[in-house]
């Protein structure tokens, strides 16, 4: 027979005052509500934490409270609470009290072992939660980096599956975000090329725009270079005419001097005369200029007029070709970000596979065959644990119980009236063919003309 515990004493903890069993394979601790069923197994359990203080487990009113386990190898454990710290020991026979007490008993005991009960009864989330508990995976880095291809930031402290499912959301939810924008792009690149602007015919249109400009201006310039000169030209003709004019006037005057009286007459008709000619001269001047310059108007007006459409023309084909460029290059690059997005969605998706790779690789390694963590619930041999019969579901749970017993096989059992007899009767068959010992408390409701069931009640079995 392996190592067992022969003897259970508490003193002062909780709501017990008292207390000492001899456990067998199977010790059943039974009461009604508040009879200090809970108090011993949390008693007993506190062991498992070391010299972790917990005030509230002194008993009110005590000034020290005590565990201790004697086990079938003479080793004997105790754990002293006090109000202001706890103590644990460690004696070993021919050696007294040794020291690192802590370091021993967690080599003898687990802090991680299940509860089958709790497991039996719990909802298939909470049984794959207690599940994971019962046996700590873990994965590093470098490994769901190796998985998935590329560095990740997310934490690797927790849970092997903790981490995968965070990884998985992360994959999934960025995944879903690139493929909604993928479709916005591709959207987007089905409208402009729907829209896009029809490209104007081969050619240099911007330098057209500027040659056709060119030309206008210098037709412009011409026109305005020859109207100018036709307005000098009828200037100069103006003031010789206007000198002739006045050199007759003066000649008149010069050769009337002495006739001035007889002649003032004569003189002012002539004078009149003289004006009325130049100004019917100037007349016909201006109107022959006038003519003039209709004429240069008349001959650059068509070729004026045809470089101006000839600019327009080429304006709208470069406003046309810069359009194009632009919806062109927009389209390219809306393109070029939609393959972007699809190699990042493969990327996530193969992301994806490696993380469901890497799940496969710890499942298919954990330590109780057949079965396996799914999304929602365990899987027993494919089957979903909602649907397993109750002799799997039963031997499942204690084969997770015997996983974080270890060397000390002490399975406490908290709620055992939860189990019918039938399942009750299957989880001490089937713990039976272990070397573990349960402590497992019962709440009965009391007899009132009994006053034995009002107190606890200890039965053995083995």
């Amino acid at each position: 027979m392996g190592l067992r515990v022969s003897k259970i004493v508490i003193h002062n903890v909780l709501g017990v005052e008292e207390f000492e069993v001899s456990p067998g394979r199977f010790t059943r601790i039974a009461g009604p509500n508040a009879s200090g069923k809970t108090s011993i197994l949390e008693a007993i359990k506190s062991i498992w934490t070391g010299n972790t203080h917990d005030a509230s487990l002194l008993r009110r009113g005590a000034k020290k409270g005590e565990i201790c386990l004697l086990l079938n190898d003479g080793v004997e454990i105790i754990k002293e609470i006090f109000a202001d710290k706890s103590v644990l020991s460690v004696k070993v026979p021919k050696l007294g009290k040794i020291s690192r007490a802590p370091s021993y008993v967690k080599d003898l005991v687990s802090s991680a072992s299940l509860n089958p009960v709790e497991f039996l009864t719990a909802k298939p989330e909470r049984q794959k939660e207690l599940f994971l508990r019962a046996m700590p995976l873990h994965i590093t880095r470098e490994q769901l980096e190796a998985a998935v291809g590329f560095p990740l930031t997310i934490p690797t402290d927790g849970h092997a599956f903790d981490v995968l499912a965070a990884a998985e959301k992360m994959f999934y939810d960025d995944r879903t975000e690139v493929n909604r924008t993928l479709k916005q792009k591709q959207a987007a690149v089905q409208q402009l090329a729907t829209s896009l602007p029809k490209a104007p015919p081969e050619g240099d249109w911007p330098a057209q725009v500027k040659q056709c400009q060119r030309q206008v201006k210098a037709l412009e310039e011409e026109s305005w270079g020859r109207k100018q000169q036709a307005e000098r030209q009828a200037s100069e003709e103006m003031i010789v005419l206007n000198r002739n004019m006045e050199a007759q006037i003066a000649e008149l005057r010069r050769g009337t001097q002495e006739q001035m009286h007889e002649l003032e007459r004569t003189l002012a008709d002539g004078i009149q005369s003289i004006r009325q000619v130049a100004g019917e001269m100037a007349g016909e001047k201006q109107d022959a200029l006038k003519v003039t310059l209709n004429a240069i108007e008349e001959q650059v007006a068509p070729q004026h007029q045809e470089w101006i459409q000839k600019a327009e023309h080429a304006r709208t084909m470069a406003d046309q070709y810069i359009a194009s460029e632009s919806a062109r290059t927009l389209l390219a690059q809306y393109e070029a970000d939609g393959k972007a997005l699809a190699e990042e969605a493969q990327g996530l998706t193969q992301g994806l596979l490696g993380l469901r790779t890497l799940r496969a690789s710890l499942t298919a390694n954990l330590p109780i065959p057949g079965v396996t963590v799914g999304e929602q619930e365990l899987e027993v041999d494919g089957i979903p644990m909602s649907r397993v019969e109750a002799s799997r579901k039963v031997t499942l749970a204690v084969e997770l119980a015997m996983l974080g017993a270890g060397e000390l096989p002490l399975i406490i059992v908290d709620g055992i009236e939860a189990l019918d007899h039938h399942t009750l009767d299957l989880f001490k068959a089937t713990i039976s063919k272990y070397e573990a010992q349960v402590l497992a408390a019962r709440v009965e409701d009391p007899d009132p003309t009994r006053p034995e069931t009002l107190t606890l009640t200890v039965e053995r079995e083995g």
